[in-house]
């Protein structure tokens, strides 16, 4: 089948990861795959390039007043049979596109937990009655559009994200002798509670425990689709100045090689307000990591409180404190028990074959 992926761009977001994994298995399952993005921002293209998959960035769709005219022009040149869309932006695109005579079964995807319903959502939500299909990757999500638009409970079908664990695995890295490397993956945005977490980590430093913090993300406007840097970042950058933390706290770029990332830190940690269902927590499981995160939305289906990690309050800045420094002060022992069962709960839980079984089976549905 002719099937199209539709995103906004191939930044280094986790539903981006997600969304060329699922080209990748579609491929192998032999649909005529191509990727879309309305912008110019690759940094899976070499990804799609060596799994032999299509990638187009629609000409001239950067403009928000033109957008629609360019996607649908795209639309209707490409002629899929199948459209699979991530976002909300593309969401409502890949709708409006079947308005203007576009004919293709569409599964639309959401990748995030709402958390208040805007006028945006309200038309969104109104809009998705006109998808074949709604995939939420997240329980929580699933439960939240079925409580307040019940009409739409049919058309929703829960896959949570998947992982290549023959790919992100544990590597024997000896960190000893040098201070706990906390880890982070994700944009640098208020989602993601940066500020809180930065006043936690002053708060453990300051009790005499020596930590790493690396976080690799994007901290630009747009969630890095510019070149400026949010306010936001800055706010966290003047932080980590005040309270002298440059050597425990560091922002990184994101970086392809992510494995390699999760393989040399200690623990993984994303203290979030809220989440989907968190692709970088279940890569950092995957290679064998203990997790530290906050107690909302998918988070306790995907961590055991006490068995590979332990949630918190993302609200208390002393709990997140009391929880890092709770971890530190495990054994050894008990670490490595924690990284085994992360491991076992990924290789269990996250499996390639389960998420594209599912997918297929709604392409399949008549």
């Amino acid at each position: 089948m002719k099937t199209l992926l539709f995103i906004d761009s191939m930044t280094a977001g986790g539903a981006q990861r997600q969304m060329v994994g699922l080209a990748r298995l579609l491929k192998s399952n032999e649909h005529q795959v191509t990727v879309a993005t309305y912008f110019n921002v690759p940094f899976y293209e070499d990804f799609l390039k060596q799994n032999d998959i299509g990638y187009e960035c629609i000409q001239n769709s950067e403009n928000k007043l033109l957008r629609l005219f360019f996607v649908l022009k795209f639309f209707r040149k490409y002629r899929p049979g199948l459209v699979i869309s991530y976002l909300d932006t593309p969401n409502i695109l890949a709708i409006l596109a079947r308005f203007f005579g576009c004919h293709y079964k569409l599964i639309v995807s959401e990748r995030n937990t709402t958390q208040k319903l805007t006028l945006r959502e309200k038309v969104k939500f109104f809009l998705f009655r006109f998808a074949d299909n709604i995939v939420p990757n997240s329980y929580s999500q699933a439960r939240f559009i079925k409580s307040h638009y019940p009409h739409l409970a049919p058309k929703i079908e829960t896959i949570t994200n998947f992982v290549d664990t023959g790919f992100f695995k544990p590597a024997e890295i000896d960190n000893s002798g040098v201070p706990s490397k906390i880890l982070m993956v994700g944009r640098i945005a208020p989602q993601k509670n940066v500020l809180k977490f930065i006043q936690a980590i002053n708060a453990v430093v300051e009790s005499g425990v020596k930590i790493q913090v690396d976080w690799y993300g994007n901290g630009n406007m747009n969630d890095g689709m510019s070149t400026e840097f949010s306010p936001y970042y800055l706010e966290c950058i003047e932080l980590i100045k005040t309270n002298k933390l440059e050597n425990q706290f560091i922002f990184h770029q994101p970086v392809k090689d992510v494995r390699s990332v999760y393989q040399n830190c200690d623990v993984f940690c994303l203290p979030s307000i809220y989440e989907g269902f968190p692709n970088v927590i279940c890569e950092a499981m995957a290679c064998g990591k203990p997790i530290l995160a906050s107690n909302v939305c998918d988070n306790p289906n995907i961590v055991s409180d006490g068995f590979n990690g332990f949630l918190f309050n993302p609200e208390s800045i002393d709990e997140m404190k009391q929880t890092i420094i709770k971890y530190s002060e495990l054994s050894p022992e008990t670490k490595i028990a924690m990284a085994q069962c992360s491991r076992d709960l990924a290789i269990s839980n996250f499996s390639a074959a389960g998420f594209l079984s599912k997918y297929l089976k709604l392409i399949e549905k008549k």
